[in-house]
This record gives structure tokens, sequence and C-alpha cells, in this order.
């Protein structure tokens, strides 16, 4: 291992072999260890040249239209195989060619922005088109989010977020402003409008200057200020998205005129979706104490208004979790506390323990007793009780057999390096929630596992080590 030399023969042989990827990691080892020899550094030009000519052969063979049609689709195994086969392509033109070389000929190829840019218009395009499934505008976004911020804030170039910007982010809009309960618009999962606020909140972040965050913030105000009911709809729902992601965005929007306005008439409609839409819009401008202050003069008596007369449990949990939210925004601030009665009972067992009740009302419960347990008797009287914990692990672990393992997916890096993290016990309690009796919990903790290992392979090895007897438990 430590033998430059023979390293450096091996991925020789390796390239006359065509197995670039193996000669690539071989005289990328070389050139760490000896920067300043220019054998190593043209060793890896060729191979960068040779790795991105293979890669755009393979590209306009099966032609990007193609591969984004079949990422699309509604087969779920054949469209995360695209997402996989796109995600390898992105990586051999951008990172691999740089990744963890040293010496002043750091960046071996100049980037190759002709084919990767043209890669992405084709992923920018997925985000509107009515032919694209849920699942594959997810891995479309998920795409982006790996592909186009800087990996490090100390590269000066963010050229390729500001021609994501000016090219998509209308696009982005569009599906971040998509009401899931209305017939028109793209095809959404439950985790889309996650997924673009983490993207927005990626773009808003890699970019440098006060002048191009006045760009992004006026390409977010045009897009909201459309006239009619159903444009004031996705409006609200845009700004949820923002709150969620680019905070600061966010704010700035609510508080443009009118929007408030529309908040308050959405919450005295008789439509369910709209009073849904305008709810969620105030829970997410709570998340900050100084929001908060605004959001109580404009938006508590709405959610109590709400919480007391609606007939649907959707909204009324929606409107408990933000009048929760609230109070503990207001810290020790006895004049903030908006808790309605019976709130964590209400919380615990009348929606998390409530099976009949689609996941994400239940999800939103949990949101609630977060800010409850602030307080804490709440904490203690939740941690003894058995049935609303549980419910929180079938929520964290996913219910749906076809999501099993989505959460820690959609996670990306971050999550998953949770599980590879020295100590803790996540992936210790992952172990043994396989061998668990309730059936439900047993098959979505193997799903879990199952999406861990195959992203994080050196996790195979420490798994017999966290239990006694881990291949008891898998049978």
């Amino acid at each position: 291992p430590g033998d430059v030399k023979a390293r450096f023969r091996r991925a020789q042989a390796y390239q006359k072999l065509g197995r670039l990827d193996q000669a690539f990691l071989d005289a990328q080892r070389c050139a760490q260890l000896e920067p300043k020899t220019r054998a190593f550094q043209d060793l890896l030009r060729q191979l960068g040249t040779q790795i991105q000519q293979k890669t755009m052969a393979i590209v306009n063979e099966l032609g990007m239209d193609q591969l984004c049609a079949v990422m699309g689709s509604g087969a779920s195994t054949v469209s995360l195989a695209a997402c996989h086969l796109l995600q390898v392509m992105f990586e051999a033109l951008t990172e691999g060619m740089k990744r963890e070389i040293r010496g002043k000929d750091e960046a071996i190829l100049p980037e190759p922005s002709k084919e990767l840019r043209s890669m992405l218009r084709h992923l920018l395009e997925m985000m509107p088109a009515p032919n694209v499934s849920g699942p594959g505008r997810d891995s479309a976004i998920n795409l982006l989010v790996k592909q186009v911020p800087r990996k490090s804030l100390k590269n000066p170039d963010n050229s390729l977020a500001l021609w994501v910007i000016d090219q998509g982010l209308k696009k982005i809009l569009q599906v971040a402003g998509t009401v899931a309960e209305l017939s028109e618009g793209p095809s959404l999962t439950e985790n889309t409008h996650m997924s673009c606020s983490v993207l927005l909140s990626k773009l808003y972040d890699d970019l440098k200057s006060d002048k191009e965050r006045e760009n992004f913030n006026k390409l977010c105000e045009d897009y909201v200020q459309r006239p009619g009911l159903d444009a004031k709809l996705r409006a609200i729902q845009t700004v949820s998205v923002l709150l969620q992601g680019p905070s600061d965005v966010g704010n700035v929007t609510l508080e443009m005129s009118g929007m408030m306005d529309a908040v308050i008439s959405l919450c005295g409609s008789e439509d369910v979706t709209h009073q849904q839409v305008a709810v969620e819009a105030l829970i997410h401008a709570a998340g900050k104490a100084k929001r908060a202050s605004f959001i109580t003069a404009n938006g508590v008596a709405l959610l109590k208004d709400l919480y007391k007369k609606s007939e649907n449990d959707r909204i009324r949990v929606r409107a408990l979790v933000g009048l929760c939210k609230l109070g503990s925004a207001g810290g020790t601030d006895f004049s903030m506390k908006q808790f309605a009665e019976g709130s964590t009972l209400k919380l615990a067992k009348q929606w998390l323990c409530n099976e009949s009740l689609p996941p994400t009302s239940r999800r939103w419960s949990v949101e609630g007793l977060a800010y409850l347990t602030f307080d804490a008797d709440v904490k203690e009287d939740l941690v003894e009780d058995k049935s609303a914990l549980l419910a929180m692990v079938f929520l964290a672990l996913v219910e749906r057999q076809e999501d099993r393992g989505a959460v820690v997916a959609q996670g990306g890096g971050k999550v998953q390096k949770l599980f590879l993290a020295s100590g803790n016990d996540r992936l210790k309690l992952l172990v043994l929630y396989c061998g668990e009796e309730d059936e439900r919990l047993r098959k979505a903790a193997a799903g879990t596992l199952a999406m861990l290992t195959a992203e994080q392979p050196e996790l195979c090895t420490r798994i017999p080590g966290t239990v006694g007897r881990p291949f008891l438990i898998y049978s």
C-alpha cells in the first residue's frame, strides 16, 4: 500500500484493461502521496478525460431524455436504478475528477460545464412536467441537491447555482406551490415539499453576495404575486415551503402586502384544503420567537377559532400544533402560552395513536408534542406512555411497505453517517427492532437496515458486534 511506484504501475495496468475507476483511485492516491510528481498528474488527466468520454458516450447512447423518462416513470425499482445511474454519471463528470487531490494542480480537469448543464437542464424540465411520477420528481430534486451547490464554501465558483436559479427557480417554485389535493399540477409524494425546501435552502446558502440574494428574493416575490384565488392558494403553499427552507426569504415573502390577508381569507374558507394550506403557513412562520410575535398578533385568534369550530381532524391537529408552537416560542412569557386545555392528551392519544388518520396528520401531532415537551412534566408523562412512543417509532420507520428506508435514503449521507458514528446506539436499536414481535415494526426496521447497508456497506461489518445474537434476529 505504501509503495508509490507499484501503485502507479497498477494504475497503468488498470488503464490498459479498461478498468478506469480503479486506475483513477490508484493514480489519485499516488498524487496525494507525491503531489509534485508530474507523471502522476499526467496520468490523472488522461484518466479523467477517458472517464468523461466514457460517461458522455453512455449518455449519448441511451439519451438523457430516455433516462429522465425512465426515472420519472411509476415503476419504483426501475426509477431508482435510473436515478443511481445518473448519480454515477454526475460524479464521473464532477466530483470524481477533483476529490481529495492535493498540490497546486488540485483541480486536475476543468469543470465539464457544457455537458453538466445539459444534464441539469433535463432535471429542471422534469420539475413541472405532468407525466413525471411523484417519486421520479423527488429523485430529480435530490440529484439537484447533491450536484448543484458547492461542496466547500472555500471554492469561490458558485456559477452552477446561479445558472440553476436563473434557468430553473420558477420551475422549482411551481412544484413547491403545488397543492396535492387539487387535481391540477404535477403529482407529488409526502416528501416532495420538504425536498423542495432542502433544494431551495441549498441554492440560497450557495449565494455569495447581497446582489445575488436580492435577485433570489425578487424571483420568489414575483412568483407569488399573481391574481386569483387558486394563485393565492399556491402562493401561500410556496411560502410554507420557503419558510421550511430559506426562512429569511419566506419571512419577507409572507410580509408582502396582501399575503397575510390571503392567509386570513383562506382560514375563513369552508374548503378544508384552503384551511389546511393557511394553517400550515402559520405554523411554519412561527419558527422563531421574533417571528412568533408577528404571528401572535395576526394568527392566534384564527388558529383558536379553527381548533374549536372545525369538524375535520386534519385541520384541528394542525391548529393545535400551531398553538403549541407559538406557546413554546414565548419561553417563560406566560402571556404567550396558547396551549389548548388537554393538548398533550389530544395530540398523544386522539391523533398520534389513531391509525385511521393519514400518516401526515399523525406526524403533525409528533411536531406538536415536540414543543409541548419543553415542559419537563409533559416530557415525563410522554416517556411513560408506551403506546405513544411505539406509534412514533412506526412513523419514524415509515409505515408503507413501498417506502421502507425512504427516511434514511432521503436524508442522504448526513443521516446515514449518523448510523456510522461511534458513541451512539442507533444501529443497535435498528437491529433489535428487526427481532420485535410486531410485524410492521420488524418489516420497517428490516427495510431501513437494507437501505442503510446498501448505501453504507461498511455497516455490514459492524452489525455482528451490535447485539449478542444478530443472526438469530435476522432469521
